[in-house]
Order: C-alpha cells, then sequence, then structure tokens
C-alpha cells in the first residue's frame, strides 16, 4: 500500500502521527551542506520540536568539528609566538605580558579551560582570587615603605592585570568565533595616578636644572617634553634621524633592554617637529661629543651609554629626580612623566589629531587618558562660555588663551648631524 505524503518545510507526513522529519546545516569551515532525516511516530507539533532539537544538535556539531577546542594556555602561547614574529607586538610589550600571564593567569584554574568554557563568573572568580593576593615587596621604592612589608595588589595593578587577561580571552574568542565573556564583566576600577608629569611652573625650573647640571641630558628631556617621545624611542634615536633642512627627526626604531628594533611601539614611522631650541641643544651636544671623541659618535647614536651603546636601562630617571627635588617639585616624575607632560601641554594650543600625531597615540582615548586638566582651565573655558553668552566669539579650540604669538622662522642652519667628527 502507497504510502500518502505531505510535506510541511522539511518534515513528510508519511502517514497520521508518522512524519519523516529532515534537518540542514552548512559546515562553518569546508562550506559544505549536511543532511540528517529520520522516520518518527509523534504528532506534527512534535515533529517540529524534534526538528529544532536536532537542527540545533546539528549546529553545535559541526562547529565543534570545524574548530577543535583549545584550552587558554594553550592558546596564548601560539596567541603570543605569531604576534612577535608577525612583528604586531613589541619584545618589551610581549615580555610584560608573559611575566603577568606566568604569575597570575597561569597559576589559576582559568587557564586550564577550553575557550568556550569560559564564562563571566570563571572571570569574577579569577577577579576575585587575586585581589586576596598577597606579595611581599622586593625591590625599587616600594622595599623602603614602613609599615606592613606583605600587602595586597592595589586597584591599578588589578586593573592592569585584567586587561592583560581581557586582550588574551579577546584575541582567543576572536579567533574562534565566540562571544566575549569579557563583555559581561564589569572592568575593575582603578585609582590612577594623576601627578607623574610637569606643570607649565615646573617645567622651566626642572630644564634649567638639567641643563646646569646635566648637560648631555638636557636635549633628550627638551626633545622629549615637546614632542613626547617614549624612553625606547628617543634613546634609540641617531644623528642620520634628524632632519633639520626639512625641520623634522624621523623616528623608526626602538630600543629594548640595549638592542636596537626596526619599529617603534605602534609599528609606524613617525616625523616629529624640530624646534630652532631643539637643533641648538643637539648641536652643542653633538660637538661636546665631538671633543671628546664619544665612542657613540662611530654608531651614530645620540643619547649612548659611556660605551657607545645602546642603554640597557633607563639613566634619565636619575636625572629627573635630581632634578625635581632641586626645583622642589615635591613628587617623583620618571621619564615616561615626559610624555604626559607632552601630550598635556600639546593639547592645550592644538586639535587632538594633532596631539596624537606628534606623541603617537593610536586612539583618542589615549590622549584623554594622558591629559590633565587643572583648575585655571576650566576658569577659562568657563570664561569662553561667558563671552559667548556676551554676543562675543570665544576662542578656538585648541588654541591657548594665553596671547603666545608664532615664533619667526629662524635662517636655515647647518644639520647637526653634519657635524665633524
Amino acid at each position: 500500500m502507497a504510502r500518502t505524503q505531505t510535506k510541511y518545510r522539511g518534515i513528510v507526513q508519511l502517514a497520521k502521527n508518522h512524519h519523516e522529519i529532515r534537518v540542514r546545516a552548512t559546515c562553518p569551515r569546508t562550506g559544505r551542506r549536511k543532511e540528517v532525516r529520520r522516520e518518527e511516530t509523534c504528532t506534527l507539533t512534535e515533529a517540529r520540536a524534534l526538528q529544532q532539537k536536532w537542527r540545533e544538535e546539528l549546529e553545535r556539531g559541526l562547529i565543534a568539528s570545524a574548530a577543535p577546542r583549545i584550552r587558554l594556555r594553550d592558546f596564548v602561547r601560539s596567541w603570543l609566538r605569531g604576534r612577535i614574529e608577525a612583528g604586531k607586538l613589541k619584545p618589551s610589550s610581549a615580555a610584560k605580558i608573559a611575566v603577568v600571564y606566568d604569575l597570575h593567569i597561569a597559576t589559576s584554574e582559568i587557564a586550564d579551560l577550553h575557550i568556550d568554557d569560559i564564562t563571566p563568573d570563571d572571570i569574577d572568580r579569577w577577579l576575585d582570587g587575586l585581589r586576596r593576593k598577597r606579595y611581599a615587596p622586593g625591590k625599587g621604592a616600594a622595599s623602603k615603605r614602613k609599615g606592613e612589608k606583605v600587602r595586597g595588589y592595589s586597584s591599578t595593578t588589578i586593573r592592569g592585570y585584567y586587561r592583560v587577561l581581557r586582550t588574551i580571552i579577546t584575541a582567543a574568542t576572536a579567533r574562534a568565533r565566540l562571544p566575549n565573556p569579557c563583555a559581561a564583566v564589569e572592568s575593575p576600577v582603578a585609582t590612577s595616578r594623576n601627578d607623574n608629569f610637569l606643570t607649565r611652573d615646573e617645567l622651566p625650573k626642572v630644564l634649567a636644572h638639567v641643563e646646569q647640571s646635566s648637560p648631555a641630558w638636557y636635549p633628550a628631556v627638551l626633545l622629549d617634553v615637546l614632542t613626547g617621545l617614549r624612553w625606547g624611542e628617543l634613546s634609540a634615536l641617531r644623528w642620520d634621524d634628524v632632519d633639520e633642512a626639512q625641520e623634522v627627526i624621523r623616528v623608526s626604531r626602538g630600543n629594548y633592554r640595549g638592542t636596537a628594533i626596526d619599529s617603534t611601539k605602534t609599528g609606524t614611522v613617525k616625523l616629529v617637529p624640530l624646534l630652532p631650541m631643539v637643533a641648538d641643544a643637539l648641536r652643542a651636544h653633538r660637538l661636546r661629543m665631538v671633543a671628546s671623541q664619544h665612542p657613540g659618535l662611530r654608531a651614530g647614536w645620540i643619547f649612548p651609554n659611556e660605551a657607545g651603546n645602546l642603554h640597557k636601562g633607563a639613566p634619565l630617571r636619575k636625572v629627573l629626580d635630581e632634578a625635581c627635588a632641586a626645583a622642589s617639585v615635591g613628587r617623583r616624575v620618571t621619564p615616561h612623566g615626559l610624555r604626559h607632560t607632552a601630550n598635556d601641554l600639546l593639547r592645550r594650543v592644538a586639535s587632538a589629531e594633532v596631539t596624537r600625531a606628534i606623541v603617537g597615540h593610536a586612539t583618542e582615548q589615549m590622549t584623554h587618558h594622558y591629559s590633565h586638566v587643572d583648575e585655571n582651565e576650566k576658569r577659562a573655558a568657563a570664561a569662553r562660555v561667558l563671552d559667548v553668552l556676551n554676543g562675543g566669539k570665544g576662542v578656538e579650540t585648541g588654541v591657548a588663551d594665553t596671547g603666545t604669538s608664532a615664533e619667526p622662522s629662524a635662517p636655515p642652519k647647518k644639520n647637526p648631524a653634519g657635524s665633524p667628527g
């Protein structure tokens, strides 16, 4: 006896309460379609429910077969190695990520989870464990603090560690085309340090002291507060990077523990302005190197160590410590603080786009992070609003309210990189 067939979008009624159910799905890896056909004795409503259930099971199976499950710790190794080999991650940044991972992520349960199993609750538990951790400071200024030696990590440190974990999980889930569990996690709130920069009143005093007591470092500090170069970029400058004819300095490499890296942190070559005052300071610096026949002249480094090589550490810290003490700054300003200083001064007189182009920030958010708005700026902004309300035109955004005039162009001078020696 022939079977009666009535079709309902993948469901064929073969007889009363007897259906053939068909399910199809496409493999995301090969693009091939897979089909499953089954016969069941059930009502049409039940057949439709089974069809939906089997379709979901088939799709999950295809996804699992297309992307083998991988644990977080295994992903980190290949991801970090690939980023370094592709030149997308500086060795210094890779080293910092590796330290945080080895000490605070690899030692936790989250590292043993499969990427598709990590949930927001797992991340929250990891953060709670980090807040309960204790450590004993063993070097630097922290080791000299009074009080309890064993303490917990600061909110700023925890936020920094979480950013490393978030970066890793974001890359892992993106590669596996999975939802990112970090999207449902509230980022830790940090008490950021807002005093690691020099004010407009402090800067002249610090520069004057550096010029007097450490003349070899004066052009470096001056250049840094005007352009915001990172220490790795500043310490890896060569004399042939200086183009006084075009009034620019070409920044194309970095310094990682005494080794030149042919790339900046952002992977781009940038041109920073060479002002006449900086050119004069660089010229005087080169003349001193020539007079002493500094070993660094042969290699072409502008700020080499005594042996003529790149610095492995950051000797500029000691120079700034002494200058800040002499200028009664009352707090520690690091070489990175000079970058904050440059960003803060530039954004007062230029647009955010120009500031980012000089300082080298990748995003507007980072430029904002480096900005320090004081009460005078707030008062000046309110005054400009009042001026507009009273019928005036106010002042253009990004233009200083100090009434400074542009410096007249100086006559062409000899390139400091071209001096004899």
